[in-house]
């Protein structure tokens, strides 16, 4: 009786970590799906909490693509445009608003109807974010002064694996690497010279995500990126993913077979169902 008990509870437990590697065994490295502005669809506006949050359910491995920026009392807030304009209730510049002036306004959706969600702090999306598992940040900093703020805030909440920091130029790239040695890099790398200035500078292949563009690259660079340890993202949010959406989600599939490791995309859950296939 005694043994038969033994059995089954390391029976239990090995099935335990079983299932729990499985939910939690994930890196940013493995994700191959970053939604454009936080994954909108009807009734959910781009850079809403809520739409992260109804992306990563819809896609349990993803990671979001965020734009952040800083009101005039230094709160760090999620918003594409310098204007309150085009996505929210209000108008003006948001570098002009407080926080409190904006905590209010709701977000419109891609059809510009009004939503019931608010504008969230970036402070608001780390807590969730430490909350969950498999979800990944992409952060597209608007102002090079506020990539120290919002690296500290990552660094202080410890979640320094679970982002990446969007730069469009080496100069930048150099800059947030010198702020955190440890932080996640996506850096734009569309031809071989961009490619041999990155590999010269301090910022190691293995922090670094290639933003290889628009368009598709030849299978060959996507290797000479993969082989130094570079994730290869391609971006089909435009052209790529209308051409997609056109053709089927299968060209998905035959893009990620030429060495595409992560698409960033308008299109999230057609890539997701393409992969998954």
């Amino acid at each position: 009786m005694m043994l038969r008990l033994c059995c089954l509870f390391v029976t239990i437990i090995f099935f335990s970590s079983c299932f729990k590697s499985d939910q939690i065994g994930v890196s940013i490295r493995d994700c191959m799906i970053s939604a454009h502005r936080g994954g909108p669809l009807e009734g959910y506006p781009e850079n809403a909490l809520e739409t992260i949050q109804n992306i990563h359910h819809e896609i349990p491995h993803v990671m979001v693509e965020i734009d952040i920026r800083m009101t005039k009392d230094s709160i760090l807030v999620l918003l594409h445009d310098e204007t309150l304009n085009r996505t929210t209730t209000g108008d003006g510049v948001l570098k002009d608003k407080t926080y409190d002036d904006i905590s209010t306004l709701l977000l419109l959706d891609h059809n510009g109807d009004t939503t019931s969600f608010n504008i969230p702090t970036f402070v608001q999306v780390l807590d969730w974010l430490g909350l969950e598992e498999n979800v990944f940040l992409s952060l597209d900093v608007k102002g090079k002064e506020l990539f120290e703020p919002v690296i500290h805030h990552v660094a202080e909440k410890g979640l320094l694996d679970r982002v990446e920091v969007i730069c469009y130029t080496l100069d930048a790239a150099t800059h947030v690497y010198r702020i955190n040695n440890k932080v996640n890099i996506s850096s734009t790398v569309r031809n071989p010279f961009e490619y041999d200035m990155l590999l010269s500078s301090e910022i190691p292949s293995s922090q670094i995500s290639a933003f290889t563009g628009l368009s598709l690259s030849r299978e060959s660079f996507y290797d000479s990126l993969r082989q130094v340890g570079m994730i290869v993202t391609l971006g089909s949010l435009g052209n790529l993913d209308k051409q997609a959406e056109s053709k089927g989600d299968i060209l998905y599939k035959q893009w990620s077979k030429l060495g595409v490791d992560r698409f960033a995309t308008d299109r999230p859950i057609g890539v997701s169902k393409s992969l998954s296939h």
